[in-house]
């Protein structure tokens, strides 16, 4: 397993112009993911994105952000959509200017959000801090890897049964994982490298996985 943690703090800064309507309803899913336990690229594994999809939105780099977006991303949390979503207070309806400032540590990851004022200066709207899922890659390492070892063992028995007939989401395929497993905190990050290691095995029968325009990413039986 190859050891991506830092040892000096990673800080990475970006600028968007976004509306404090979209502005709060990011801020919003952060909480809920954060609050649920999940990484930012489980989430985006989950939802059938690209590895870094989510943490695009927080770093406010996104084209729309429409309610069947929320609805897809608090469904994965088993949330409803519209539940803690926090409204804006501001009377302007123009897009403002914000500094994203996201630090990698050993341990946690923290994300800043500043407001840029019309002279320049900033002020602080969120600091919110979650783990490093790295490090707990790192630190639960034998965990991490019996995790992975379950869920390959749950999707091979899946495959060589009736299952994958029809193109799956990742979401009901970590849902059905989850209900079989016997393994303390089923983690979505177990199914998603499963799934990687399998879909590039050679061995038979085979799983592949495809891309959609409408659902993003799912997983068929090759035959």
């Amino acid at each position: 397993m190859a050891n991506k943690i830092t040892e000096i703090p990673l800080t990475e800064t970006y600028q968007r112009k976004i509306s404090p309507v979209d502005f709060c309803a990011i801020y919003s899913l952060m909480l809920k993911r954060i609050a649920k336990g999940y990484s930012a690229s489980e989430v985006s594994f989950l939802m059938g994105r690209d590895d870094g999809a989510v943490g695009k939105l927080e770093r406010f780099y996104y084209k729309t952000l429409t309610l069947e977006y929320l609805h897809i991303y608090t469904s994965i949390l088993d949330d409803d959509a519209l539940n803690g979503i926090i409204v804006s207070d501001r009377d302007e309806w123009h897009d403002i200017n914000y500094q994203i400032v996201k630090t990698t540590e050993r341990t946690v990851i923290r994300h800043e959000v500043f407001e840029i004022l019309n002279d320049n200066n900033l002020r602080q709207l969120f600091n919110l801090f979650e783990p490093n899922p790295e490090y707990d890659k790192f630190k639960y390492s034998t965990s991490y890897e019996m995790g992975i070892e379950q869920a390959r063992e749950i999707l091979k028995s899946l495959l060589e049964g009736v299952s994958f007939q029809t193109p799956e989401s990742p979401l009901d395929i970590y849902r059905r994982c989850r209900r079989i497993c016997t393994y303390n905190s089923f983690r979505p990050r177990y199914v998603q490298a499963a799934l990687n290691d399998i879909t590039q095995s050679k061995d038979y029968p085979k799983l592949k996985r495809i891309k959609t325009k409408k659902h993003g990413y799912l997983y068929e039986k090759a035959f």
